[in-house]
C-alpha cells in the first residue's frame, strides 16, 4: 500500500514538472522581443553587479535588492544568458507547487491537493497573456519569486500548528517575511496573515507566555536576514541610497485614492475570473467561515488552513490595492490563498454531498469525482486555448533574426562605450552589455513630483556631459516620457504631458539644450520610432 502510494506521488510531482515547464513557456527569452521593463531592469541591475556594481548607490531603481541578486544568480548560472534566470523561475514555480501540495494533500486529501495546485499554477497564463498579445520575456518578476516565499510560509505555518518545536517555525516564517519584505513589501501578504493567526490564536487561548516568546521568535527570524543586509549597504556606502529608494520613494510613488484601490481589486478579480478561482474563493470564503463557526467536523489541521485562508484573502486585497494600480502581475500574490480556499472546496464537494456512484468502463465511480473533473476541465480549457496559441507564437518568433533595433544600436555603439536609453527601457542596456552613463539607468525618479531635486537632475546633466553616450530617445512608445526634439516636445506639453503626476521639472531644461546644443539625430528605428542621438564634436 505504501508503494502505491509512494508511486502515485512519483507521478504527481512529474506532472507539476510538466506544467511548470508549460507556464514557463510564458516566459522563454525570444529573438522577436525585448524583457518587458520590469524585467529588463533587473537583469540590467543583475548584469551590472556581476561587474561589481552595487544596487541604489550605482544604479537607481526603487525594488527590493532581493530580485536583484536572484537575477545576479541567474546571470551567473547562465554565464550572462537570460535563459539561466529562466532556470530559476522555473525552479522557484516547481518549489512553489510542490510545497503546496504537500500542505494542501495532508491536510485535505491529494485530490483536492492536485486540483488546487493545477488550477493556481495554470491561472498564472492569465496573468501575463492578454488576448494572445503579450510581451515575449513576461516573467522574472518580483511576485512569481514570492510564490515559493509563500508555500513556504505555508509549510512551515502548519508544521508550526502540528509540531513540538513551533517556535523554530515561526522563526522561520520570520525569516521568511523579511525576505518577502527586500524582495517587495506588497508580497509579505501570506507571512502577515500567518503572523495574524499565531497572534489571535494565542490571545483566544489565554497563553500570555507562549504567545509573547511566538513573538519573539518571529522579530529575531525577521532581524536575522534583515540586519545582515542593511549592514552589507552601509559597509559599501550605499545604506542612505536603499532607505531614499525603497523606502521614501516606494511612499511617494504609492500614493492613490480608495477609489483607486478598491477598483484595483475589482480588476485583479476580473482578470483572474477565466480561471474561476475568484469566483470559488469568494463562495469557498463565506462558507468557511460559517464552517468554522461549527457545523462542519474538521480536523485540527484543516481547521488552521481555513482560518489562515479567511484571514489572507483581505490581507491579499489590501496588500494588492495599496498603491491602486492595476498591473497583472501585482494579483500572483493572490494564488497562494486561492489555493488554499479551493483545495477546500474540492474537499467539501468530495466528503460532504452525496457519493452516488455509476459505472464508467465496467468500473464504479463516485460521482463526487466525476463533478471534480468536471470542475478541472471547465477551470482548464481556456488556459489550453492560450497555452495553444503561445506556442504557436513561439515558434513563430524564433524563427525570425534578432531585433533589428538592437543591430541598429549595436551598429552606432561600436565606438561607443555607454549607451543611455531616454525612457524607461534598460533592457537593450542588458542586451546589448553596454552600459548606462548614469546610474538613472531610466528616467522616472526625475519626473516623479515630490520626489525629483535639482541635485539629481544636475548630476544626471553631468553624467552625460561627462560620458557623451549613444541616447537613443523612447518617447515614441511610452506617453510618460518627454521627446528630445523641442518641437515635439511642444506637442507632449500640449497634450498634457506635463501636468500628469508633475512629470516635467523646469531645470529639466537645462538637459534639453544641452543635447539639442551638443548632439543630432543620426537614425530612426522604424519598427517603434525611436530616433537615435550622437554626440557631435564640434572640434
Amino acid at each position: 500500500m505504501k508503494k502505491f502510494a509512494r508511486d502515485q506521488s512519483i507521478y504527481i510531482f512529474l506532472l507539476f514538472v510538466i506544467l511548470v515547464l508549460i507556464v514557463g513557456t510564458f516566459f522563454f527569452p525570444t529573438n522577436e522581443n525585448l524583457p518587458n521593463r520590469d524585467s529588463g531592469v533587473f537583469l540590467y541591475v543583475g548584469q551590472q553587479i556581476l561587474d561589481g556594481s552595487i544596487p541604489y548607490r550605482d544604479i537607481w531603481d526603487h525594488k527590493g535588492p532581493v530580485i536583484y541578486y536572484v537575477n545576479a544568480l541567474g546571470l551567473f548560472i547562465g554565464q550572462g544568458s537570460q535563459w539561466g534566470v529562466l532556470l530559476v523561475e522555473l525552479f522557484s514555480l516547481f518549489i512553489a507547487v510542490s510545497l503546496g501540495y504537500i500542505v494542501m494533500s495532508k491536510s485535505f486529501g491529494r485530490i483536492p491537493a492536485v486540483f488546487a495546485s493545477i488550477t493556481w499554477l495554470l491561472a498564472i497564463v492569465y496573468l501575463i497573456y492578454d488576448d494572445g498579445i503579450r510581451e515575449k520575456s513576461g516573467g522574472n518578476l518580483t511576485e512569481e519569486y514570492s510564490l515559493p516565499l509563500s508555500f513556504a510560509t505555508l509549510y512551515f505555518f502548519w508544521r508550526s500548528r502540528n509540531s513540538s518545536s513551533n517556535l523554530f517555525y515561526i522563526f522561520l516564517i520570520g525569516s521568511i517575511f523579511s525576505i518577502s519584505f527586500l524582495l517587495r513589501p506588497n508580497n509579505t501578504g501570506m507571512q502577515i496573515s500567518a503572523a495574524l493567526f499565531i497572534f489571535f490564536a494565542g490571545v483566544l487561548s489565554h497563553r500570555k507566555y507562549d504567545l509573547i516568546k511566538q513573538i519573539l521568535a518571529f522579530i529575531l527570524g525577521s532581524t536575522v536576514i534583515l540586519i545582515p543586509v542593511l549592514f552589507y549597504f552601509e559597509w559599501n556606502n550605499a545604506l542612505n541610497d536603499f532607505f531614499d529608494l525603497f523606502l521614501r520613494y516606494n511612499l511617494i510613488h504609492s500614493t492613490s485614492s480608495l477609489r483607486d484601490k478598491i477598483v484595483s481589486i475589482y480588476y485583479g478579480l476580473l482578470l483572474l475570473s477565466p480561471s474561476g478561482l475568484p469566483l470559488i474563493a469568494l463562495v469557498t470564503w463565506i462558507v468557511g467561515i460559517f464552517s468554522i463557526g461549527g457545523g462542519l467536523k474538521l480536523q485540527k489541521s484543516q481547521r488552521d488552513l481555513i482560518c489562515l485562508g479567511l484571514i489572507g484573502m483581505p490581507v491579499e486585497f489590501i496588500l494588492a490595492a495599496l498603491s491602486g494600480r492595476q498591473y497583472n502581475h501585482y494579483y500572483i500574490c493572490w494564488l497562494p490563498i486561492f489555493a488554499i480556499l479551493t483545495s477546500f472546496f474540492i474537499f467539501s464537494i468530495i466528503t460532504q454531498f452525496s457519493s452516488i456512484k455509476i459505472n464508467i468502463f465496467k468500473r464504479a465511480v463516485s460521482l463526487n469525482y466525476l463533478w471534480t473533473f468536471a470542475f478541472l476541465i471547465a477551470m482548464s480549457g481556456l488556459t489550453c486555448v492560450k497555452i495553444y496559441s503561445n506556442f504557436e507564437d513561439l515558434i513563430l518568433s524564433n524563427k525570425q533574426k534578432l531585433n533589428p533595433g538592437i543591430e541598429k544600436i549595436r551598429k552606432y555603439t561600436k565606438d561607443e562605450n555607454y549607451l543611455l536609453m531616454w525612457g524607461a527601457e534598460s533592457s537593450v542596456n542588458y542586451v546589448t552589455e553596454i552600459k548606462a552613463p548614469t546610474r538613472y539607468v531610466y528616467q522616472y525618479p526625475l519626473y516623479t513630483c515630490g520626489y525629483y531635486t535639482e541635485e539629481m537632475i544636475n548630476e544626471f546633466l553631468d553624467d552625460i556631459a561627462q560620458k557623451k553616450p549613444l541616447i537613443v530617445d523612447t518617447s515614441m512608445t511610452n506617453e510618460l516620457i518627454p521627446p528630445i526634439d523641442d518641437n515635439e516636445r511642444k506637442q507632449w506639453i500640449n497634450a498634457g504631458g506635463n501636468t500628469r503626476d508633475c512629470l516635467l521639472s523646469p531645470k529639466m531644461d537645462d538637459v534639453f539644450k544641452f543635447i539639442n546644443s551638443r548632439y543630432e539625430p543620426v537614425d530612426v528605428i522604424s519598427k517603434n520610432g525611436w530616433t537615435l542621438y550622437k554626440y557631435r564634436d564640434n572640434k
